[in-house]
C-alpha cells in the first residue's frame, strides 16, 4: 500500500502534497479499501480536496486506489465511495488506472465524484491512464485531462450489469501521448479519451478531442449525448445531441494547461475556437476555476437552444472593455483570455476582427464610431511579435492609434509593415 491506508473508515484529505511514494500494491499514494466484515457491511469513504499527487507509482491507481472487495465470499459487501475536488494528479503511473482507480466488486451503491480537477502526462501500461472506475456511479465535471496515455483510454468505465449511470459534464480531454501497446496482446485497441461499457452514459458541454485516434468508444453503455460538444473528429458517431459540433478543432491554446486562476490549471480557449460561447451549462454553476457559468460574450453567437456557455472546461470570462480596445501588455500571446488585465496587440485585432466579420454577417451589428485599438498610457518598450503565431491578420477597416504617431487607417500598411519588421514600437 501507499503512505496512508483507510482500511475501513472516512479519510478526508486537504491541501496536502504526495510526491514520489511507491507501492507494491493499489494505491502509490492513498489506498482505501472496504471489505464485507463476516456479513455487515464496512464503509470506506474517501474525500479530497485541494491536494496535488505527483510522480507516485502503484500496481493499481498510481496516486490512489479506492475499492470495496467481497474478502469473505458474502453476499455482504463494504461500500467504496470517493469524492475527488480541485486537485491535480501528474506523473503518475500504473498498470490499470494511470492516477486514480475506483472498484466496486458488487452491485452495492458505490458512487464517485471528481470535480474540477487537473489530470496530465499520467501513464497506465493496461488501461485507464488517468480514471479507471469499475462498478461505480461516476460523475466527472469541470475537469481537464492533458497529454494522459492512451493505453485503454484515458478515462475508463466498466460497469456492465450492475446498474450504475455515468456522466461527464464540462471537461476538456486535448493532447494524448503516444500509443502504447497493451501488454495483453490479445486484446481488443482501445486508444480513445473515453471508454464506456454498459449501463447509461451522459456527455454533455464537453471537448472529447481524438487527435489521430477516436475520442469515443462505446460498448453497451447507451450513451447519451446531452448536446453542445465539439471534437475534432467523428466521435464514433455518438455525438448527436442538439448543438454537437464534430470533425472541428477546437483551438485550444497549444501550451496546454496554465494558471488561469482558480485551484487547478485550466486550458483556455483561442479567441478563435468554436467553442466560445457554443455550449450550455447543464446545469453547472462555474467552470473548473470556479468562475461563474456561463458568461455569454459580445459578437459570438450561440447556438440553438444554448445559454452563452463556452464547450469544455475552462469559462472565457473577461468581456470587450467596451468598444475601445487598450493594448496593455507588450507580450505576444493569445490565451484566449484578454481583457482589462492581460490585452496585448494580437489579441485586440482578433477582436477587431470578429467585430468587423459580425457587421457584416447575417445579425449586420452596427460598427459604433469608437471601434479602435490604442496603447494603454505609459506603455513604452518594444513589440517584438512571436513568428510562430503567424502574421497579424488585419481587416480593412481596422483603426491602431499607438501614443504620439499618426493612426494607420489601412490594413494594408499595417500588415506589410509586421511583415517586413517583427518588432514594433508602442
Amino acid at each position: 500500500m501507499g503512505v496512508i491506508l483507510n482500511y475501513p473508515g472516512v479519510l478526508e484529505v486537504d491541501h496536502c502534497t504526495f510526491s514520489g511514494n511507491l507501492a507494491q500494491g493499489s494505491g502509490g499514494a492513498i489506498a482505501s479499501e472496504a471489505f464485507d466484515g463476516f456479513g455487515v457491511d464496512q464503509t470506506a469513504d474517501l474525500r479530497i480536496f485541494c491536494s496535488t499527487f505527483t510522480g507516485n507509482t502503484g500496481s493499481n491507481g498510481g496516486a490512489i486506489s479506492a475499492s470495496a472487495r467481497n474478502v469473505y465470499g458474502l453476499d455482504s459487501v463494504g461500500l467504496s465511495g470517493a469524492h475527488i475536488e480541485n486537485s491535480t494528479f501528474s506523473e503518475n503511473r500504473a498498470s490499470v488506472g494511470g492516477a486514480v482507480e475506483i472498484l466496486q466488486s458488487n452491485a452495492a451503491d458505490g458512487a464517485t465524484t471528481i470535480r474540477g480537477c487537473l489530470f496530465q502526462n499520467n501513464e497506465a501500461t493496461f488501461r485507464g491512464s488517468a480514471v479507471e472506475a469499475v462498478a461505480v456511479s461516476l460523475n466527472v465535471s469541470n475537469s481537464t485531462f492533458w497529454r494522459n496515455s492512451v493505453t485503454g483510454s484515458c478515462l475508463r468505465i466498466a460497469s456492465s450489469g450492475s446498474g450504475r449511470a455515468h456522466s461527464v459534464l464540462g471537461c476538456t480531454f486535448s493532447k494524448k501521448k503516444k500509443y502504447m501497446p497493451p501488454v495483453n496482446p490479445n486484446a481488443p485497441p482501445n486508444d480513445s479519451n473515453i471508454s464506456a461499457s454498459g449501463d447509461s452514459f451522459t456527455l454533455g458541454d464537453t471537448i472529447p478531442s481524438g487527435g489521430p485516434s477516436v475520442a469515443i468508444q462505446d460498448s453497451n453503455s447507451n450513451m447519451i449525448s446531452n448536446g453542445f460538444n465539439l471534437c475534432d473528429g467523428d466521435a464514433g458517431g455518438f455525438l448527436t445531441g442538439p448543438g454537437d459540433l464534430t470533425n472541428i478543432p477546437a483551438n485550444l491554446v497549444p501550451l496546454g494547461p496554465q494558471d488561469h486562476g482558480g485551484p487547478t490549471a485550466t486550458i483556455a480557449l483561442l479567441s478563435t475556437s468554436p467553442a466560445v460561447d457554443r455550449g450550455h451549462s447543464l446545469g453547472l454553476t462555474t467552470d473548473q476555476r470556479g468562475s461563474p457559468r456561463p458568461i455569454d460574450l459580445p459578437f459570438y453567437p450561440n447556438p440553438p437552444g444554448g445559454d452563452g456557455s463556452d464547450i469544455g472546461a475552462c469559462e472565457a470570462v473577461e468581456p470587450l472593455v467596451g468598444f475601445r480596445l487598450v493594448v496593455n501588455s507588450l507580450h505576444d500571446h493569445d490565451d484566449g483570455l484578454a481583457g482589462i488585465n492581460d490585452y496585448n496587440l494580437r489579441e485586440a485585432v482578433a477582436r477587431v476582427n470578429l467585430i468587423l466579420e459580425a457587421s457584416h454577417g447575417p445579425d449586420r451589428i452596427a460598427l459604433p464610431a469608437s471601434l479602435y485599438i490604442r496603447f494603454a498610457p505609459g506603455l513604452t518598450g518594444t513589440l517584438a511579435l512571436d513568428r510562430n503565431l503567424g502574421p497579424l491578420e488585419v481587416l480593412a477597416g481596422t483603426d491602431i492609434r499607438g501614443p504620439g504617431r499618426v493612426p494607420w487607417p489601412s490594413a494594408e500598411a499595417l500588415t506589410g509593415a509586421f511583415l517586413d519588421a517583427p518588432r514594433c514600437r508602442a
